[in-house]
C-alpha cells in the first residue's frame, strides 16, 4: 500500500510542477504580448527566467525524495524479513543484515539532506516569484521585495490596488510559507546557531517522512517552555482544543507546537503566529512531510501565479518592466 501511495503522490507533484511552470510562462507571455517593448534584458523577464529556473531544481529535489523514500520503503521490508523473530538481544547480525541497514541508513542521509535542500531552493523559488510580483505591480523599489518583504508588506501596509486580490486569495498560503520555507530554512538549515539535534521521523509501514530538530537536552528550562506552548493552545485548531486532556497532540508540548506551526496560516493574529515562530526557534519542532511541504509550494506558485496573470492583464499600465540589472 505504502509504494501505491508513493506512486500515487509523485504523480500529483508532476501534474502540480507542470502547472506551476506553465503559469509562470503563461505570466510572462502576458506582459511580453501585452506590453511589447523593444529587445532588452528587462528585470521582470529576468526574475521570471530564475523562478522557472529554481522550480525546476525544486522538482528535480522532489523527485529525488520520492525515489529515496520509496527505496527506504523497500529496504525496510527487506530487513523485517531477513531478521528473525527470535534474534538473541545483544548478538550482531550477520553480514547481510548488516549490509541492508547499512544502506538504509544510508539512503536516509541522503532523503533528509534532499529534504532541506527542498527548504532551500524553495526559499528561492519564492523569493524569485515575489521580485516578478513586485515588477508587475509596479511597486516602489522592487529589487527589494523578496517573499518575506512581500508578505510584511501586503500585511502590514494593504493595498487599495489590484494586488489585494492577491492576498484575499493567499494570505493563509503566504504566511504558512513564510513560516514554513522561509524560517525553516533559515533558523534550523542555513543559519543553525545551536547544537541542534538534527534527525527525522518516518513510518515504517508507510510513505510519511518529516524533519525532527528539538533543542538539545538541558540547553532550556524546558518546564518552562512547555508551559509556554500549552497555553497557546486557543490557537489550535478548534477540534484539538476540544480534544481529550490526554490527547498526545494536546498534552505534548512538542505536538502541539508542531501542530500550531502546520496551522500557521489560519492563525488570524501576527503577534500570536510570531509567538509560535519564537518557541519553534527556541524549542525545535517535527516538519511537515516532505509531500505536504511541496505541494503546498507547487501549488502556491501555481496559483498564485495564475492570479497574478488576471492582475496583470487588467493593470499593463502599471507594469515596471525594470531597467537591466547590473
Amino acid at each position: 500500500m505504502g509504494l501505491g501511495v508513493l506512486a500515487q503522490q509523485r504523480e500529483t507533484m508532476r501534474a502540480a510542477a507542470n502547472a506551476a511552470e506553465e503559469a509562470l510562462k503563461q505570466w510572462s507571455k502576458t506582459i511580453l504580448e501585452g506590453i511589447r517593448p523593444p529587445s532588452g534584458p528587462y528585470a521582470f523577464f529576468h526574475h521570471n527566467a530564475h523562478a522557472l529556473e529554481r522550480l525546476k531544481d525544486v522538482r528535480r529535489t522532489l523527485e529525488r525524495l520520492y525515489e529515496g523514500r520509496t527505496t527506504l520503503r523497500v529496504l525496510d521490508e527487506q530487513e523485517r524479513a531477513l531478521i528473525p523473530s527470535d534474534w538473541p538481544g545483544g548478538t550482531p547480525f550477520p553480514d547481510n543484515i548488516q549490509a541492508v541497514m547499512k544502506q538504509s541508513h544510508e539512503v536516509n542521509e541522503h532523503v533528509k539532506m534532499d529534504f532541506e535542500v527542498l527548504y532551500m531552493f524553495g526559499n528561492i523559488l519564492l523569493d524569485q516569484w515575489s521580485l516578478c510580483v513586485a515588477y508587475a505591480a509596479g511597486l516602489p523599489k522592487p529589487e527589494d521585495f523578496t517573499f518575506l518583504g512581500l508578505v510584511q508588506c501586503l500585511e502590514d501596509q494593504g493595498f487599495s490596488g489590484p494586488l489585494t486580490e492577491l492576498w484575499t486569495r493567499h494570505a493563509p498560503d503566504m504566511l504558512w510559507l513564510n513560516g514554513q520555507i522561509r524560517f525553516y530554512r533559515n533558523r534550523f538549515v542555513v543559519h543553525a546557531d545551536r547544537p541542534w539535534q538534527r534527525g527525522n521521523t518516518r513510518s515504517t509501514f508507510g510513505h510519511e517522512y518529516a524533519l525532527f530538530v528539538p533543542s538539545p537536552p538541558g540547553w532550556l528550562a524546558d518546564e518552562e517552555i512547555e508551559r509556554k506552548i500549552k497555553a497557546l493552545l486557543p490557537l489550535a485548531p478548534q477540534w484539538l482544543q476540544q480534544a481529550r486532556d490526554d490527547y498526545w497532540e494536546k498534552a505534548n508540548a512538542r505536538a502541539l507546537l508542531a501542530r500550531l506551526l502546520d496551522h500557521l496560516g489560519e492563525i488570524q493574529s501576527k503577534s500570536d503566529r510570531e509567538a509560535v515562530l519564537r518557541f519553534v526557534g527556541q524549542f525545535g519542532t517535527t516538519t511537515p512531510t516532505f509531500q505536504v511541504v511541496g505541494a503546498r509550494v507547487l501549488k502556491f506558485i501555481a496559483e498564485a501565479t495564475g492570479c497574478m496573470d488576471l492582475i496583470t492583464k487588467s493593470n499593463l499600465s502599471s507594469v515596471n518592466l525594470g531597467a537591466p540589472v547590473a
